[in-house]
């Protein structure tokens, strides 16, 4: 795929294309298997263009049902509830989307690194409900279990809200640092979206403590990770508005 869709393609396997899968499993398990095999491939593709691991370790097991011990319904069970717990997050029902992430979490678990990226948005549910405290400390024990696996996207996505978190929490080193990772780990995925997002926070939290120059830097790094057919006044508004 195009580079600047690979993360667009990313977000609709992990969001559309593994729910529908576990929706349709346990009663067509011909049409699952016919799922889980299009879905490992575009996985495949899309690691072979970024050498992100995640997504080619969560749908490799969706095609191994028979080696699990329950047959894979803890497997489904986790799927359809990080589906919930992403709907319940998008509608601003936070505290339903925490109970949802923990027990998509803890249901994957044994079977999936998706375990991990569910982990990564019970720590922003958590941010909402509990504050940053307990979101950062969610992050952190995440960010250790998934060192070593080159999950690039994960460890990005954990160290922006690892950065909102330090934020808030006025530790703003330690903020640019994991802002830093960030925009480092998106550029490597083509997540240009997510990455902007985060440049664009960096710019806000070093003006907001008097560091103009850096602020420079990351507002350059802001404008050039927009797509080049934002125009220079919509760039303008998106930064400083």
């Amino acid at each position: 795929p195009a580079a600047e869709r690979r993360q667009e393609l990313r977000d609709w396997i992990l969001e559309t294309g593994i729910p529908h899968w576990a929706a349709v499993s346990a009663g067509e398990p011909r049409r699952a298997r016919t799922i889980a095999n299009r879905l490992s491939r575009m996985a495949v593709a899309l690691a072979a263009s970024d050498g992100d691991a995640l997504l080619p370790e969560c749908t490799s097991v969706l095609e191994r049902l028979d080696t699990l011990p329950d047959g894979g319904r803890a497997l489904r069970e986790g799927h359809l509830a990080y589906s919930a717990a992403q709907r319940g997050y998008r509608e601003g029902r936070h505290g339903q989307a925490l109970r949802d992430f923990r027990r998509a979490a803890k249901l994957l678990n044994r079977d999936t690194p998706c375990a991990l990226m569910s982990r990564a948005h019970l720590a922003l549910a958590l941010y909402q409900t509990a504050g940053p405290a307990l979101a950062l400390k969610e992050i952190e024990a995440m960010l250790v279990e998934a060192r070593g696996h080159q999950y690039v996207g994960l460890e990005a996505r954990a160290h922006w809200i690892a950065g909102v978190s330090l934020v808030d929490l006025g530790r703003w080193q330690q903020a640019m640092d994991a802002y830093d990772q960030a925009i480092h780990g998106f550029s490597k995925v083509a997540a240009r979206r997510h990455g902007c997002a985060v440049a664009r926070a960096s710019t806000d939290l070093l003006r907001a403590i008097g560091q103009l120059n850096q602020a420079w830097r990351f507002f350059d790094r802001a404008v050039s990770c927009m797509p080049d057919e934002v125009s220079p006044a919509r760039r303008y508004v998106a930064l400083f508005a």
